[in-house]
């Protein structure tokens, strides 16, 4: 059980982003809150990890499997690309969310 001093504090949880090509579990570290023993709320958003953005509450297993218990009010988008994006290209999705 977590100790009532601990909740509150600004802490890192490692959570499973997906296996490497040998079957090796990938890990990204991001910055939480901690909420409970198991509870946390993402204050940064992934680049790896897929299903969750800032603000979001998170219960995480030992093992980097997590479950989003509460959406915060952010979305987080991954985007890949070949090469390097132009300026039209990265200035394509901004105009898709501007008018918000």
């Amino acid at each position: 059980m977590m100790e009532e001093s601990y909740v509150g504090a600004d802490t890192h949880i490692r959570l499973l982003a997906g296996h490497s090509s040998a079957g090796q579990p990938v890990f990204e570290v991001l910055p939480a809150r901690t909420l409970g023993a198991d509870l946390f709320e993402l204050t940064g958003s992934p680049g790896l990890v897929l299903g969750c953005a800032a603000g979001d509450v998170l219960q995480v297993a030992g093992d980097g499997a997590f479950e989003v218990t509460e959406r915060g009010a952010n979305v987080c988008v991954q985007a890949y690309h070949g090469g390097p994006f132009s300026p039209e290209e990265l200035a394509g999705p901004w105009r898709l969310v501007s008018p918000f």
